[in-house]
């Protein structure tokens, strides 16, 4: 009897001793999560921006990517951007066994063409911006919470309340060269600013002669700068293969990490075409054949 006792004491104490080990490690995992999404947040913030190796988060799998996100989102300095106000979708083929990559959105990025005259103005300076790119955008109504089961196409697209033709204008906070994908991915995905052009009423019951999926399907979009064409894209490139394939894609694999979209959050599904070929004080028009354009204008 005393040596079952002591046996099974001794098998108490392991199991104890594995939990606390792992405990530890998920604690020093998520304190590291913490460390980068602070660095990368006070680089934006303050706009000094990283310039050195020495200064950037480590980061050698996706999971580290995800972590640096969520807990970005969760900072109190995330308040002085505006807070967490949406999704990016991207990262197509940059990770091995990932169909893509999403990143996080502010709502100190998110311009709305409604509350300018003309061209929405955006600083290069204030976002450290290096590209532009042609996206469709997805303001969701209605929560998604997580789940046991997925969400089909359908039903993720029954929770949007507008389509909106966007101008994704990516960033970093940083500047350096020769960073991996994964330490590129988990600055925000390089998200910055988002301008949100004209808007849509998604259709949800035949004849109500909103906007259908399949209208998005193929979409064509080009983008000039100063009335230069710079290119040109479908949304055949887009995640998934199409903008509402990549918005279930996004809600479903926050879904698996007990993560889910909600109300008022925007969703951009991906580069239909991008252009880093601009400068300072130049128009920019987004056209998004037979649907309209997005406007801005990049300022120092």
């Amino acid at each position: 009897m005393r040596v079952a006792t002591g046996f099974v004491g001794l098998l108490v104490t392991r199991q104890l001793s594995l939990l606390f080990v792992k405990a530890r490690r998920m604690y020093t995992k998520n304190m590291e999560a913490q460390d980068a999404a602070r660095q990368l947040l006070q680089a934006w913030i303050s706009r000094k921006w990283i310039q050195t190796k020495l200064e950037y988060p480590l980061v050698s799998n996706i999971e580290q990517v995800y972590a640096i996100h969520a807990a970005m989102t969760k900072s109190p300095l995330a308040q002085k951007l505006g807070g967490h106000a949406g999704y990016k979708q991207g990262g197509v083929g940059a990770v091995q066994g990932q169909e893509c990559v999403y990143g996080v959105l502010f709502g100190r990025g998110i311009l709305d063409e409604r509350e300018w005259t003309g061209y929405t103005s955006i600083s290069r300076s204030e976002f450290n911006l290096f590209g532009l790119e042609a996206e469709v955008g997805f303001l969701l109504g209605e929560d998604l919470p997580p789940r046991r089961r997925g969400y089909s196409e359908a039903e993720v697209f029954s929770a949007v309340s507008e389509i909106v033709l966007c101008i994704e204008c990516t960033g970093t906070r940083h500047t350096l060269n020769g960073l991996t994908s994964l330490e590129r991915l988990a600055d925000c995905c390089c998200g910055a600013g988002v301008i949100m052009g004209p808007r849509f009423y998604p259709s949800h019951v035949a004849g109500d002669m909103g906007l259908e999926a399949s209208q998005l399907d193929g979409l064509v979009a080009r983008i000039f700068v100063s009335g230069q064409e710079k290119c040109s894209g479908a949304t055949t490139g887009n995640p998934c293969g199409s903008p509402t394939a990549s918005l279930a894609w996004c809600a479903n694999h926050l879904n698996k990490r007990g993560l889910g979209l909600r109300s008022g959050q925007l969703v951009i599904a991906g580069a239909i075409c991008k252009t880093s070929d601009f400068t300072d004080n130049e128009d920019i028009r987004v056209v998004f054949e037979g649907l309209g354009e997005a406007r801005a204008r990049i300022r120092a």
